[in-house]
């Protein structure tokens, strides 16, 4: 797992402050809802005083098999194939 951490200045009409932005990259198990899930990226962004804290998750989707991802394809060439025809694009 990766951590990476910046800050940068926000501002809010005339103010303006720092955020501490930490993304952790990297499969982790976290507690969403009360379930552990399995996620890819974490982001958690953290504001000044009582601005508070976001955190924000990428979750882990398992990969497809090469069957999956073919059929995934023709069903998007076939959307899009359909749609340009009805636009009188294609």
């Amino acid at each position: 797992m990766t951590t990476t951490t910046e800050y940068k200045t926000r501002t809010d009409g005339k103010k303006e402050y720092q955020v501490k932005i930490t993304r952790q990259k990297g499969l982790q198990t976290v507690m969403i809802d009360g379930q552990p899930t399995l996620v890819e990226q974490i982001t958690i962004i953290e504001g000044p005083g009582n601005m508070g804290t976001s955190t924000a998750y990428t979750i882990a989707r398992k990969p497809k098999s090469p069957e999956e991802e073919a059929a995934f394809l023709a069903n998007v060439r076939e959307v899009i194939t359909t749609g340009l025809i009805s636009q009188g694009i294609w």
